[in-house]
Order: C-alpha cells, then structure tokens, then sequence
C-alpha cells in the first residue's frame, strides 16, 4: 500500500487522489492495521465494529468505523495510536471525553443485574451464559450489557480490585487495572462480550484438566499469576483442575447434572462474580472479592470466610434451607432442599457453611467454596492442618489406631469420630453444632452417651506425682468405660449396625476388656484402678530400703496410682509407636531383634529403676540375679543373651521355654494385669506365679518362702535359685 500527500485537500493512494472526507474514515484502518489483522479481521462482526449497533461516538461519521475512536494524526492534539483522547479507561466510558459506556441515570446499564432469564437457553450457541436475550437471540446494545454496573461501581477500590489492584497485569494512563486485561477492543476469539480469551457458558465444563470454557480467569488466576496476587488467589485454578483435585465437587461442580448443566460440569466464575465489582442486591451494600449481587441475600458480603451470617445469606441465595428458606434456579437447576438430617441446614441455625464444607486455602487439595467438601464433617475438616485444626485423619493409618482393626489399615468415618467425641454423631455422621467449635474438646461416656467435662488438651506430667483431674476423669470415665467387659453400651457410641464390643464401622475392631486386666483381684496387675501389690517399690529391709521403682512411682502416699498415659500417648487416634505407647516396644514384632531388647527395657525403665534391675554393682536390690549378663543383654549368642529382655520372663511375649508340648500362656495383651494358674504339664503345676512370671522363657516359677523362689525357664530347666 503506497500513501502519499498530494495536496492540502487530499492524498494519494496507490496512484488514485482520495478527498479528505473519503480518507477520514480509512484513517481508522490505516492508524491501526496491527489490531485488525492481529485480530483476524474480527472487528467488522464485534460489537463494536457492527454498522447497525457499533461504536457511535459521534454521528460525524457511521457508526461502527474506526474513526469513532482513531482520529488523523495531529501533531498536536493527537494521542498514542491516534485515539481521540488517552488510552486510558476514561476512553470507553466517560461521557465529558464521548466514552460510550457512560453511566446510565440509574448508575449501571438499564439490563443490571444479570437474571435467570437473561441466560441463554437450551438449544442456543451458548446454553447457560448471561446475555440479555430474546428467545435465546442476542439483544444487541450498550443498554443490555446485564454484567455491567457502571464507572461509579468499577472505580471503587475498596470493592473492585480489577479496577484498583497494583498486581492487574495491563494497567491505564493512568495507573489503573485496564479493561484491556479481560476486552479486546477490535474483537477477539470469544463469543462474548469482545472478551480476548474464551469465556463461555456451563456446556463443555465438564471436559479436560482444567475447563476451557473458563480460561479468561484462569489466564490470571493460576500459580504462575501475576506478582503481587495472593497465593490463595492463585490457587483458584487449582481447584477446579481434577487432575489435582478428582471428582465431581472441585470447581464446584455439579454430581448429578440438570438444566444447562451436564453431569460433573464446574460451575462459571460469573454464577457467583462479577468481574466489574457489586453494589450489593438493590445497593443494600457492596460486596467484597467481586461477588455478585444477582440474589436477594448478596448484599455486604465482606468476610464470607468468617462471618456466619454473611456466608449463610451468601449460600442460600442458590441452596435452598432444609426448611425451605431462600435458594432458587441456578444455570436451569431448581436446586432441591439441603437435607434435613443435618441440623445446620435449618434456615434459623448459625452454623458457618465453611465449618463443614472448607474454608481451606492454603493447599491446592484445600477444601473451600471453589472445591467444596462432599459434606464436610469431621474427617474432611480434620484431614489436613487449616484454621487451627489438627490434622486427625492421617493419624489413623500411622502403625496403632483406634478405629480400626489391628495390623490392618482402612478409613474411618464420620460416623467414628461420633462414637468418642460429642462433637459429632455415631448414628449419622452429623456434626453437633452445641459442642463443635465451642473451645473444648467433648468426649462422649461410652456407657451412658453424656459428656465428659470438657478440656482443651489433654496432658500428663510424668515427672508429676499429681494425676491430673482430666487425666482421671478421661481414665475411668471414657477409657475404661469402653474397655471392659461390656464395651460401650450407649447406643449413641455406636455406629448404626455396630454394638457394645465393635462400636466402629470397622466390625473387627473389636473392643479389648483392659479394665478388668486391672482388677486387684488378679496376682500380677499394674496400679491403674488399685494401688500395687508389691512390697519391694517402697524402701524396707527386703530391697535395703531402697526403692526398686522411680519417682513419682514409688508408691509413695502421693502415687500409689498411675494411669493410662503414664504409658499410653494421649493422641488415641493413632501413633507410630505400636500400642500408642509413648516408646517404641516392637511388642507385636513378628521376629525378635536387638532393637526389641532394648526398647522392652527402657520402656520399662520409665518406671522401674534400672539402676537396681539391670545395673546391680552394690546389691542393694532383693532382685540380686536381675543384673546376670543372660538376663539383661540384647541380639545374640542364643540361650547366652535373653533376646527379650524384661519380657523375656515378665508376661514373656513368646513362648521360648523350650516345652511346645506346654502351652505357657504368653502374656501379649496381657501387661495390664493377668492371673495365670500354671497348667499341669508345666514345671511348677497349679501355682499362680505373681510379677506377670509367665510366658518367655519361663516355664515355671515355685516360691519357697519370702527370700527364696525357684526359677524354671528355658535356661534353667532344673530350677535355678532367685
């Protein structure tokens, strides 16, 4: 193309004079070739370049030319790309400069806010996305853009952060976030609304990693968005992306389908937002993170993610109450009622919809409204670490549990959670909102189904010879309330379908009657419910007056108690350490080790004085034979070394006394407390040896008088003097 001043009345183009009249118009086209065939010749079709509803500035020349915008280059009062007034967004919609979108009397285009009916219906190019319409055609004009709320509303700061934030990616003359970010002027590649990428409605959602129908928001919205935006916006993509997130729900997605939605669809950005800000339903109060104001109770809405009030306003614009209560159609979808048999889904509760379905955005698994919780509840919540909480579900699938069946791994449920905590329920699964979130923590009576008091951690002092009141009340009220003979018999520490002795969903996790193990009844028990029965722990002649246990456990007036926790974890839900025991004892080691020798003894140091029971130098302890190199070394050497340790002889594991013909009652689950009556065949028949002297090595044990006992085990098979 050759362009060439031929005078002050015209120019010549490619050999042919044109007028000034004639060349006015073309200018457009040559001021800006780059937009036009960057766009692909698009502008013609736009909006704005269409001659019967384009751009119309001015009458001076026809309506859709580029001349509405690019004037002859001036010298002097021309702008940058020959604009008529700077390249700012007071070029689209200030109506002193001829801006087009000028605010309407009513302060927002006469079609705000988008309607249900204002969606384009089944059967048109794009079923679901708002454009004003008529029978599913598309009512062209400046007056029916129904996303639009006006300058006023679009230059608040406070509640139009495209407009205002320093992180917007293509910023004005002025400094401010351009509507070049999201329009393209000259037309571009979506169907709608001179967007400059895809943006579509609800059909095709459901397809790909990510939904291309949505790519505008996620061009921004993703971990490689612009610096400056916050990580938890940029994680939005995150969750709706399922190859991150799998399942129906991220994008906050919809299970079943209806309407324009097809089965598994992610919902459109602009069902809840609005990228140009919110005065708040009929301006009853703007609304923070560009929500919309398209529903009755979308007004103020500035801390959805703590306000229980806003949130619940929020949600049951679309959701129905179980009563009944708000909600309404969404996308073609008259949403059913929320169901009735959760408590908070009353229109009257005051739950915070994001106690239950998320409000985590810290991760991109996190659960929160973009990536709704299937319900929410305990294990969904308490899955991973957010707002405080900690993260619970993992702990029972570390190597002990509750919940669960021994040596087997599984899920626990909601319903679980209900069997010990008031804050849920064993029958349904629901959350009880009188004792969720209320600061304590609520264990459940498994006898009678009531709490216990509440507290806000439990903790045992060790080194303390004062039991705790909670660790008292948690022992006998709620731990040895549930293992005894007759498990937890309260309906409401059960699972539908489950019973006293297997409580949980996992019908083989059955209950372990560690209560009676304690009675002092038995000849051999730990001092859980009744003080010792062994008279050396206390200094006297017997051990020269020297005590054989530590403090506090030297069954001193202050501590002839001990409790669950002064062996036990106080985190029940599960530990690493076999038996959630607060040392490692590999007790359910299927083959022995060195490891298993050591850490049998030095679990039982906590307590008993090893000084005395391994490390014998100055005789002091009655136990003279404890500190015998058999007795006492770790792996190796065979009969030379007792591989097991204290449990070698003390409620011995295996059974290692040489006599399979014998059976000699190895003691595993049986450290609490035990009477063994040794059988028949066995060394010493008929006898009940106390100190837990069963199982091991051991294959019997005869007591002569107060300072002589005869041992009979594996390694001494005639009796060896103790």
């Amino acid at each position: 193309m050759s362009l060439q001043m031929k005078n002050k009345f015209g120019w010549v183009l490619n050999g042919k004079f044109v007028r000034w009249g004639t060349l006015y118009i073309m200018l457009g086209v040559l001021c800006v070739p780059s937009y036009v065939l960057a766009d692909n010749g698009k502008f013609s079709g736009s909006p704005h370049g269409s001659p019967t509803t384009g751009v119309w500035r001015t009458q001076s020349y026809p309506r859709g030319s580029c001349a509405q915008c690019h004037v002859i280059h001036d010298a002097v009062s021309a702008h940058p790309y020959g604009l008529f007034t700077d390249n700012s967004n007071q070029l689209c919609f200030t109506a002193s400069l001829g801006g087009c979108h000028a605010d309407q009397p009513a302060g927002a285009s006469s079609g705000y806010p988008a309607q249900e009916s204002d969606r384009m219906p089944i059967g048109s190019v794009d079923p679901g996305y708002f454009e004003y319409n008529s029978g599913g055609v598309r009512v062209s004009g400046i007056q029916n853009l129904v996303r639009w709320p006006g300058q006023v509303i679009w230059e608040n700061g406070t509640y139009s952060p495209h407009y205002s934030s320093p992180n917007m990616p293509i910023k004005d003359a002025y400094g401010f976030g351009a509507c070049d970010n999201c329009h393209n002027v000259h037309g571009g590649p979506s169907l709608h609304d001179m967007l400059d990428t895809t943006y579509s409605g609800v059909v095709g959602s459901e397809v790909g990693s990510l939904p291309e129908n949505y790519a505008l928001c996620f061009s921004c919205h993703n971990i490689n968005g612009p610096s400056g935006m916050s990580e938890a916006t940029k994680m939005i993509a995150y969750y709706f992306d399922r190859t991150v997130n799998p399942g129906t729900r991220s994008g906050h997605g919809i299970i079943s389908g209806g309407g324009y939605v097809p089965s598994g669809g992610r919902l459109p950005c602009y069902d809840c937002h609005n990228p140009h800000g919110s005065a708040g339903y009929n301006g009853q109060g703007a609304n923070a993170f560009l929500l919309s104001d398209e529903r009755p109770g979308w007004y103020g809405l500035t801390d959805t993610k703590n306000d229980s009030t806003q949130v619940r306003r929020f949600c049951f614009g679309c959701h129905p109450s179980s009563d009944g209560v708000g909600g309404g159609t969404v996308e073609g979808i008259t949403l059913s009622p929320l169901p009735n048999t959760v408590s908070a889904h009353l229109s009257t509760a005051t739950t915070h919809c994001y106690d239950c379905h998320g409000r985590d955005y810290s991760s991109s698994e996190g659960h929160n409204v973009h990536n709704p919780s299937p319900g929410g509840y305990c294990v969904t919540c308490h899955n991973v670490a957010q707002k405080g909480r900690r993260p619970i579900v993992p702990e029972f699938s570390l190597n002990a549990h509750h919940a669960i069946a021994i040596g087997q791994s599984g899920t626990v449920t909601n319903e679980d959670c209900g069997v010990c905590h008031m804050e849920g329920s064993a029958q349904t699964g629901d959350i009880n909102s009188i004792y969720h979130r209320n600061g304590v923590i609520d264990l459940r009576n498994p006898d009678n189904g009531t709490a216990l008091t509440g507290f806000t951690s439990l903790t045992r002092d060790t080194t303390s010879a004062i039991l705790e009141s909670w660790v008292v009340e948690v022992q006998n009220n709620f731990c040895l309330k549930c293992h005894d003979v007759d498990g937890a018999v309260s309906p409401d520490a059960q699972v539908s379908g489950g019973s006293a002795l297997t409580p949980f969903t996992d019908q083989n996790a059955r209950v372990i009657d560690v209560n009676d193990q304690f009675a002092p009844t038995n000849t051999s028990y730990h001092p859980v419910v009744a003080p010792g029965n062994n008279p050396y722990t206390v200094p006297s002649s017997q051990n020269n007056f020297t005590a054989t246990l530590l403090p506090p456990f030297n069954q001193t007036a202050n501590h002839d108690l001990i409790s669950c926790f002064d062996c036990h974890q106080t985190t029940a839900h599960g530990s690493a350490n076999s038996g959630i025991l607060r040392d490692e004892t590999y007790f359910r080691q299927s083959t022995l080790s060195s490891s298993f020798a050591n850490a049998q003894k030095y679990f039982c140091g906590r307590c008993h004085n090893l000084q005395y029971y391994v490390n014998n130098t100055d005789g002091v302890s009655r136990f003279s034979n404890h500190d015998r190199s058999p007795h006492i070394g770790a792996m190796g050497g065979g009969m030379s070394k007792n591989n097991m340790s204290c449990r070698g002889c003390h409620a011995g594991i295996y059974d290692y006394d040489n006599d399979a013909s014998c059976d000699n009652d190895a003691g595993i689950g049986k450290i609490h407390g035990y009477t063994h009556t040794n059988l028949a065949c066995s060394k010493t028949p008929g006898t009940n040896p106390p100190a837990f002297l069963f199982g091991g090595y051991i294959s019997g044990w005869k007591a002569v008088d107060a300072n002589t006992n005869t041992c009979y085990a594996k390694c001494h098979p005639g009796g060896e003097d103790y």
